[in-house]
């Protein structure tokens, strides 16, 4: 749909709603229709046109390229640095121009980011072949790389991310680490300059963006890596440890549910755990012998770094500790081997310290896979315990069956440590010990933010915690301590006040306890016994019972019968 066309459509949407045949309700729902019929055309016309504009862009700048091979020899050295010039002017002037109608983390961005990467190599090439500068190829592909790196600050850009990474591979691999200007550290002092990015990023809400830089970081960082095990018989992997248990670090203070924390995370383990296996190899040590020493840019880079994973530890990864706490552990041993190789105290002991802890990461992640849901863990701890036997075959150093027993020893000490900790939490759960001093702490400084929000702090749901442990904030103290006692009810009683009469209400024949003329022989005979038959307890209803004497039994006449043997013997 054209310009044209949708002005069209929006006038008669407006003469509808004036003539009263749309309600404004309507009027919204048209509206909003015809703008997701418009939206797909114009992302396909978009498209079209940047698949157009870099076609273009390929086959002018083959053209140029082929217009300038053919009458290069002709251009004098002042004609070519006119046209390094413009080229670099260009360059700064398209960056300026995108800043400014605010085409950050857009496409015009991203195509601008690499255009600006474009000229700056030309123009560079350019003076770095009419001029002898002294540079070589490697310092060449670096400063253009660098110098390219502000503008992609500015336009928050990918691509740009993907040409600069591009370069510092290409930097390594021409180059070696221990012959490149500023050391060994050098190389990943370049990976550290777009580090910030990811703070741009974060800032900006760009998820996507960030997860591509993530990814370019990792996948360049671990490939440099390779490059240098590779070319260079001395491997740095002291300084890989520390950078790379601080990205892991860093990927565990990002939320678990985000994606561009994955590769910070779990590549950030598989590079410690790889430090870690390269420890075990003798050949290794040795380069690390061989050399007069470190550089001060590595130097400085690990004491950064360190520096770095305390503040994360201090600050971010607290609720997640035992597993970083373990990885973080790995550059600190790293440290004090290298210490004592470098003293010439040149023994088993780092390759034996190394594999032991090795043999303790592997078995940590295998418990940690028995969970369920975290077949990930069982992988890894299965690939580092393989790692390790190939790592200590090669080296040759100890016998398979020294690595067996110690595994089996860690594993029973380890089973014995779960062992104690299941019997301690059950014990505090028989005991109903549920809550703690720190927990009841934090329970009340999370209640106090929470109602200064206006929220509350604790769910109806959640268990109280018990009186003892509870902090005293002496609310309760201006209470008297007669107010805290408790009178207890007075019990009722079944006695009954006796109710005395005047003399002249009672009769005179009575025989009660006021008569004044009956003695205490006539009281005697009046009073009932309570074992006369008179007084014998009687049912209720009228009923009686066969065992109750209910009077003397009639006098019966007794009436002699005689027998007819009575008199049996008379008559004989």
């Amino acid at each position: 749909m054209t310009n044209k066309q949708k002005a069209r459509s929006e006038r008669r949407i407006e003469e509808w709603a004036s003539r009263g045949w749309l309600t404004s309700e309507g009027e919204k729902q048209l509206r909003h229709q015809m703008m997701e019929e418009i939206q797909p055309m114009v992302g396909m016309a978009l498209s079209l046109h940047v698949i157009i504009g870099i076609i273009s862009i390929l086959l002018a700048g083959v053209i140029g390229a082929w217009a300038i091979a053919e009458f290069w020899a002709h251009f004098t050295p002042g004609i070519r640095l006119v046209l390094a010039a413009v080229l670099l002017a260009l360059s700064q002037v398209g960056a300026a121009v995108l800043l400014l109608q605010g085409q950050q983390g857009s496409l015009r961005g991203e195509i601008g980011s690499v255009v600006h990467y474009l000229f700056l190599f030309v123009a560079f090439a350019i003076v770095k072949q009419t001029f002898y500068v002294g540079w070589d190829a490697p310092s060449y592909i670096a400063l253009c790389a660098v110098l390219g790196l502000p503008a992609v600050y500015l336009l928050r850009a990918a691509a740009g991310v993907l040409v600069y990474c591009l370069s510092v591979l290409a930097r390594v691999s021409l180059s070696g680490f221990v012959d490149a200007p500023g050391g060994v550290g050098f190389m990943w002092f370049l990976l550290l300059l777009p580090l910030p990015l990811y703070g741009v990023f974060m800032k900006q809400g760009d998820e996507l963006r960030l997860s591509v830089f993530s990814w370019l970081m990792t996948i360049t960082l671990y490939t440099s890596f390779g490059i240098a095990m590779i070319t260079e018989e001395y491997i740095p992997f002291l300084l890989l440890a520390s950078l790379a248990v601080t990205m892991m670090l860093i990927g565990y203070s990002i939320d678990i549910h985000k994606a561009y924390g994955v590769p910070f995370r779990w590549f950030g383990r598989f590079a410690a755990a790889g430090s870690l296996l390269l420890s075990c190899l003798p050949p290794v040590w040795n380069g690390i012998a061989a050399i007069e020493g470190f550089h001060w840019t590595m130097t400085a880079m690990v004491l950064a770094l360190f520096a770095v994973m305390i503040g994360l530890l201090a600050k971010e990864v607290k609720k997640v500790l035992w597993s970083p706490l373990l990885y973080v552990v790995i550059p600190l041993l790293l440290g004090g081997e290298t210490l004592l190789v470098r003293s010439g105290i040149y023994s088993s002991l780092p390759l034996l310290l190394s594999a032991v802890y090795a043999i303790f990461i592997g078995g940590y992640e295998l418990l940690q896979g028995l969970k369920p849901g975290h077949l990930g863990h069982l992988r890894f701890g299965i690939i580092v315990l393989v790692l390790l036997v190939c790592a200590i075959s090669a080296g040759g150093v100890f016998s398979p069956a020294v690595l067996v027993v110690t595994a089996a020893v860690l594993f029973l000490l380890f089973i014995q440590g779960r062992r104690l900790m299941r019997k301690k939490g059950k014990s505090g759960r028989s005991l109903n010990v549920t809550k703690t001093v720190t927990s009841v702490r934090k329970e009340k400084k999370r209640a106090a933010v929470h109602e200064r929000d206006g929220e509350t702090g604790v769910s109806a749901t959640q268990e109280e915690a018990p009186s003892w442990m509870q902090l005293d904030d002496g609310a309760s103290v201006s209470m008297t301590a007669v107010d805290t006692v408790i009178p207890r009810k007075t019990e009722s009683s079944l006695f009954v006040e006796p109710v005395f009469h005047s003399p002249e209400d009672i009769p005179a024949g009575g025989s009660g306890v006021f008569s004044q003329s009956s003695s205490r022989d006539e009281r005697k005979k009046a009073e009932p016994s309570p074992w006369s038959a008179s007084s014998a307890a009687t049912p209720a209803g009228g009923a009686t019972s066969p065992w109750t004497n209910s009077g003397a039994a009639p006098k019966r006449e007794k009436v002699f019968s005689h027998s007819p043997w009575s008199q049996e013997g008379e008559r004989r």
